[in-house]
């Protein structure tokens, strides 16, 4: 699948902007420490996520964030899937990809596969995994 870099690359070019922006006027500001190390985050965060439909090991692997703790789901265990938009003032400001599944102990969880800002995007990337499992189902 592809690295959805529309929502990441505005956010951390505008913190990076900012950042050189805040050590050319205000050298001596604490403000471009701050930025600098919001920068640093945003990047290990999103380079640390993963989401990995793995069809050999019939399991999928989804971390977020940057503290997030990697969960595995086994694919006979998962239940379905849900989009989930949020919206403010009727604009989209989050849509997240949701998928609910039976863990170790017989209950029922749902976990964060993805997100994004876009309901096509997060509908494309639903289409895309339904597509994967529908055809390790029929192989």
């Amino acid at each position: 699948m592809k690295t959805p870099w529309g929502l990441y690359s505005p956010i951390v070019g505008g913190f990076a902007l900012m950042t050189i922006l805040s050590f050319v006027k205000a050298p001596e500001s604490t403000l471009f420490w701050w930025l600098l190390a919001m920068t640093i985050f945003l990047i290990i965060s999103f380079l640390r996520r993963c989401f990995i439909i793995d069809l050999d090991k019939k399991h999928i692997k989804v971390r977020q964030g940057l503290f997030g703790i990697g969960d595995t789901i086994l694919i006979d265990n998962q239940e379905g899937f849900t989009v989930h938009e949020m919206k403010q003032l009727f604009i989209t400001t989050n849509v997240s990809l949701m998928a609910r599944y039976v863990n170790n102990k017989g209950k029922y969880r749902e976990i964060q596969l993805a997100q994004g800002i876009s309901k096509k995007m997060i509908q494309n990337l639903l289409n895309e995994v339904e597509e994967i499992l529908s055809n390790e189902h029929q192989g």
